[in-house]
């Protein structure tokens, strides 16, 4: 689907929705649009800050709590 077609197909459903759902679809592509992360520049101040023991540590909590799928969740 090309670029063009699937900006007709994005306004013609839009155009269809109460102003309501309007507001929630701009709302989420403003959502979409913001930058996402940290520039990494902005985080070498902190490198080297971590012990090798508290990494270790740290990973043994992800490994062992984070991994996990909860189905009932």
């Amino acid at each position: 689907m090309s670029i063009s077609t699937l900006e007709t197909e994005v306004l013609a459903h839009l155009q269809k929705l109460p102003p309501q759902q309007k507001y929630a679809v701009l709302a989420f592509v403003r959502a979409l649009a913001m930058p996402v992360g940290t520039v990494g520049t902005s985080l070498l101040p902190f490198a080297g800050s971590l012990s090798t023991t508290d990494a270790q540590a740290m990973k043994q909590a992800i490994d062992q709590d984070c991994e996990r799928v909860d189905y009932h969740e």
